[in-house]
């Protein structure tokens, strides 16, 4: 009934081997490695001539804004100066295919990291490339991402964001998602205390 010539090795070893295996690959994301496409670190980019300008033109008088929003604009850089997490002050933008939702701030070294989450909204599967997402600051600096890498979502689902910005401490923070053929999205993140 048992066979002693094969083998000394029992059966249950090789399924606890097994397991073993599949738990190692699941926690370092999946079998071919994590998904990076949508969790990537920005970087400055050339600086187009007038944005600084354009960026000011923008603005709204700190005096014309209610109280209220005024003490949230500077709570959301208190907290991040102080090195606490901090809500955004748009945190949804919808397209026809696509839903941004930004979940909070969270300060890094040098910068702030974006967590939150896109959805597809859309009757099919979407790739949706990193290069998608920019982020521009109050003084008018554009940061990207050099990587080219997509993420497919399927209908209904969503890809965490996880995106880090070599912020300045105290200017205001935009994502704009430009996901052609829809019209290019934007969220105010931060405000820069005195803007709106």
């Amino acid at each position: 009934m048992y066979d002693n010539s094969r083998s000394n090795i029992p059966f249950w070893f090789w399924g606890v081997l097994v397991a073993l295996v599949l738990i190692l690959i699941s926690r370092s994301g999946n079998l071919f490695g994590p998904n990076q496409a949508l969790q990537q670190r920005f970087a400055p980019q050339p600086t187009i001539p007038g944005a600084a300008e354009t960026a000011r033109a923008a603005q709204t008088n700190w005096g014309d804004i209610p109280v209220g929003i005024q003490e949230l604009i500077k709570g959301v850089q208190e907290n991040l100066s102080q090195g606490q997490s901090a809500p955004v002050l748009t945190p949804v933008a919808q397209s026809a295919r696509l839903k941004v939702t930004i979940k909070e701030l969270v300060p890094t070294t040098g910068g702030v990291r974006v967590v939150g989450e896109v959805t597809n909204i859309s009757q099919t599967p979407l790739d949706v490339p990193i290069n998608a997402f920019q982020f521009r600051d109050s003084a008018g600096n554009i940061y990207a991402s050099s990587a080219t890498g997509t993420t497919r979502i399927e209908v209904g689902a969503s890809a965490p964001l996880d995106l880090n910005v070599p912020l300045e401490s105290g200017r205001g923070l935009y994502l704009v998602v430009r996901f052609s053929p829809d019209p290019p999205l934007e969220q105010m993140l931060i405000s820069a205390v005195g803007e709106s």
